[in-house]
């Protein structure tokens, strides 16, 4: 695993509580994306956070990150956002519920 000097926060935090809540609640998951890359040695990603769990164990992840006190969406609850160029990619930032 690549180690950091100072790890970009708060997205690794944020990796550390959802996957210890996971674990907790011995539901499988796998790390996807930027910091799946981030963490084979490719760039530092501060966009998202890619976890997948199997469609069987979804309301059971969910359950999990509600109870490490991670908020969810609600089936059509809206969100803010302004769209930023970060590395000469288009981004979402600033979220906010609606």
């Amino acid at each position: 695993m690549v180690m950091l000097e100072e790890p970009f926060p708060p997205i690794v935090e944020t990796l550390r509580r959802a996957a210890a809540a996971l674990r907790g609640s011995e539901v499988p998951f796998a790390l996807g994306g930027g910091l799946a890359c981030w963490a084979r040695g490719g760039p530092e990603s501060t966009n998202d956070l890619d976890l997948m769990v199997r469609p069987a164990d979804a309301e059971a992840a969910l359950g999990a990150l509600e109870r490490a006190g991670m908020r969810t969406l609600m089936e059509g609850q809206k969100v803010n956002y302004e769209i930023v160029t970060e590395r000469g990619k288009q981004a979402a930032s600033n979220l906010s519920l609606a």
